[in-house]
């Protein structure tokens, strides 16, 4: 519920985000080396409780909140307890209700553990990482109180360039019906099942614009004896209520409602300039000979205006940040958009699902090396039936029974303890797991960062397959009525043979491309496909054009240093090396002696025994008891060279760990500095590329009219033709290139996150 939550608030409140989205997943740091803490703090923000921290990177090792959702646990990594109580002081979080008492224990020799106790049962909202400078960050966990059934435990209300956002935030079987009323302009939210008291507690800590409500009330239902909240607006505006967002499940309910002003008619798109029918175009070009020059100019090109229709900014890059998200527009049933398909690809892509179970496969590696440090106990039960015979004897007692068969059961019982006393491979074998389970995290964090990547590439690929097989299409029909024209000037004796057989020739070029856009657009498809599990019948286009920004700053080495820092796929092979080193350490623990406490309780109950008194009858049974406890001492001497060739198995995979990481390394200075000079480059091209798009549009309109008087020729025309459908589809491919390398820089620098593919949706219908 509080991912489903977060992805709301970001779609529609861009506003409450304070903070750079560095990892969509809670609970994941960036990097694991100690940090040192610099400040806490405890605030209640409206309905939310909000704990934030500043240290250095890596110091925030784990957070969360318990099943029950009465404490906050937060385990800081080479903080020690000492030095996390200097910070955290006794009178944090007192003056929130909502804490109960805060405190810090040890966690280890060098690691501390933050417990904040609270009254109530709180759910995470949010979580929120943020690089401010060198190696400081500064953490945000907000939480939201649970909510049981249908209450409401939160309000959310964000005005945002005339647009109105409400996020209701409750238990499972909340019901909310929001209605836009007239005379006086107000949005009412009916609750049927909730009474006035209670939602007047709720909405207390919502802060409520005066410059654009009049009033806040709460009204009674006559019908349900439920409340009606009536936020009137101070003035009249021309304002539209979106279809409400509800988002359900076992753990709460979240409703997002927006009303904002109703979507403005786009501009009519820019016409493909193609000939008329030929009657009228040969009728046409016997007038053009008459109009006069004045008439002609009224006919001219206006050169200012945008091939791609209005232009929409695109935020700049920001190293020390990314752009504020924006409210993504709802869709249609038969149309995904960018997000849905991430969306489902966090549940369908087999990728991704296989790396989320390669995840949960490493975090059972804390738990296997412990238990390499826990008692062991076995417990042995046998019975037997012993069948003895004297074949021959020297002893007295035996003479008599020789030659004899004595039979009867034996029933033991046995109980076996051992405790590890000093077992150092087991000892590394915990701090290994340690790091192989942080390793897993981060893959798992890499993991999301490349299906955002690979969505979007998805995405924008069937975009552009899209309109190559519009362009293609366009083109084919405007040969098609080139070759007729060309034909009938042929026939009438106004063309030549060349001009007729080149717009022949050029319809069957474009019939072939057109052939070839419609496979592209279905292996498009296919991509998709492969990420959702099911097929996508149409996605998104664009609202309109966007304009390019440079990355900020506009240097290589910032972004390069940020990579060399930050990169998940580079820590991951810095983990991996450390894991090996301790490997090596574990395997070389072979030479050392081990001590085990041992402790064994057996049992013996035995029915017969072989001797007989003089008249045969069996002389006696058993019931024997022991008891042992004791020290053991292993000390291993010699095991055939299997511990000696361990060892150089680890240090040769130590080696080779070794150079994975500075490949790795190398890898991302290369990557990062390619990924900047390639987002500079694409959007010096892409604004380039409008320009000749502009440009080949006049020609083209330009020799249309030329061909009217005589002055250009139908294979000039078919020429300009060529070169307008090329310029348009190569700035549109350049449009698409630009939005990916945005994408790619981000990932580099390892802050990739859902926020930067919300932004890119936003610029969709």
């Amino acid at each position: 519920m509080a991912a489903e939550t977060k992805s709301i608030q970001r779609r529609a409140l861009p506003g409450l985000k304070k903070l750079v989205a560095v990892m969509a997943l809670a609970g994941l740091s960036t990097s694991v080396f100690a940090g040192v803490l610099q400040g806490v703090a405890i605030r209640a923000d409206g309905n939310v409780l909000r704990l934030q921290v500043e240290s250095e990177q890596g110091t925030l090792r784990e957070s969360g909140v318990t099943p029950e959702g009465r404490q906050l646990v937060v385990s800081l990594k080479g903080v020690t307890a000492e030095q996390a109580r200097k910070l955290v002081s006794d009178t944090l979080g007192k003056s929130v209700k909502s804490v109960k008492q805060v405190k810090v224990v040890a966690d280890g020799r060098e690691d501390s553990r933050l417990l904040i106790d609270l009254t109530e049962s709180f759910d995470l909202l949010d979580e929120t990482i943020a690089a401010v400078g060198g190696k400081v960050s500064q953490w945000e966990l907000v939480l939201a109180r649970r909510a049981v059934k249908d209450e409401l435990a939160s309000v959310d209300l964000n005005i945002k360039d005339g647009e109105v956002a409400v996020l209701l935030r409750g238990g499972k079987d909340l019901q909310a019906q929001p209605q836009l009323l007239s005379k006086p302009q107000r949005l009412v939210i009916d609750f049927p099942k909730l009474g006035k008291a209670h939602l007047q507690e709720v909405f207390k800590g919502v802060t409520v614009d005066p410059q654009v409500f009049s009033s806040l009330d709460f009204l009674p239902l006559s019908k349900s004896g439920g409340t009606r909240v009536s936020l009137a607006f101070r003035e009249k505006r021309n304002l539209a209520l979106a279809e409400p967002g509800v988002n359900r499940s076992e753990t709460g309910t979240a409703v997002l409602l927006a009303v904002a002003p109703p979507p403005v008619p786009e501009a009519a798109p820019v016409p493909v300039v193609v000939p008329e029918p030929v009657p009228e175009r040969v009728a046409q070009l016997e007038r053009a000979k008459t109009e006069s020059p004045a008439d002609q100019a009224a006919g001219g090109v206006d050169k200012g205006r945008e091939p791609m229709g209005a232009l929409r900014e695109v935020s700049p890059i920001a190293l020390a940040g990314v752009a504020s998200t924006t409210k993504r527009p709802s869709t249609t049933s038969q149309t995904i958009g960018m997000m849905e398909l991430f969306i489902k690809g966090l549940e369908s892509d087999p990728k991704y699902r296989a790396a989320k179970a390669d995840y949960l496969v490493n975090a059972e590696a804390k738990a296997q090396a412990l238990a390499g440090y826990l008692p062991t106990a076995a417990y042995d039960f046998q019975r037997t039936q012993q069948g003895q015979k004297i074949n021959s004897s020297n002893i007295a007692a035996y003479q008599s029974l020789q030659g004899q068969t004595q039979r009867y059961p034996v029933t033991s019982h046995t109980l076996t303890i051992n405790q590890p006393i000093i077992k150092a491979a087991a000892w590394v074998q915990m701090e290994q797991a340690k790091v192989s389970v942080e390793q897993s995290r981060l893959l798992l964090v890499a993991a999301e960062q490349d299906l955002i990547l690979r969505s979007a590439t998805s995405y924008l690929n069937m975009m552009a397959a899209q309109d190559s097989v519009e362009l293609a299409r366009s083109e084919r029909e405007a040969s098609e009525k080139q070759a007729q024209q060309a034909k009938v000037r042929y026939d009438s004796g106004l063309g030549t043979v060349t001009q007729y057989h080149e717009t022949q020739g050029r319809l069957a070029v474009n019939q072939a491309r057109e052939l070839e856009a419609l496979n592209k657009l279905e292996d498009a498809r296919g991509a998709l496909r492969e990420i959702v599990g099911f097929e996508v019948s149409s996605i998104q286009p664009f609202v309109g054009d966007i304009e390019p920004s440079v990355p900020q700053p506009m240097q290589v080495d910032p972004w390069v240093s940020a990579a060399l820092e930050q990169n998940l796929a580079l820590q991951a092979r810095m983990m991996a090396k450390n894991i090996a080193e301790m490997e090596v350490r574990r395997q070389q623990a072979g030479y050392l002696p081990t001590v085990n406490f041992t402790a064994s309780y057996s049992r013996e109950n035995s029915g017969g025994s072989l001797f007989r008194d003089t008249t045969g009858n069996d002389m006696g049974k058993s019931n024997i008891s022991n008891l042992q406890f004791g020290v053991r001492v292993n000390v291993p001497l010699f095991e055939g060279g299997m511990t000696n060739s361990l060892v150089r198995e680890a240090a040769a995979k130590m080696s080779k760990s070794e150079e994975e990481y500075e490949q790795e390394l190398r890898k991302t200075e290369r990557q990062a500095g390619a990924a900047v000079r390639g987002l500079l480059t694409s959007a010096q091209t892409m604004t380039a590329l409008r320009k000749s798009l502009t440009a080949q549009e006049s020609a083209l309109e330009a020799k249309e009219e030329g061909m009217r008087t005589g002055l250009y020729s139908i294979v000039q025309v078919v020429d300009a033709q060529r070169l307008y459908y090329t310029a348009k589809r190569d700035y549109l491919q350049a449009r698409y290139d630009y939005l990916l390398n945005r994408l790619k820089l981000k990932q580099a620098v390892g802050s990739l996150s859902r926020a930067d593919l919300e932004d890119l949706a936003s610029l969709l219908k």
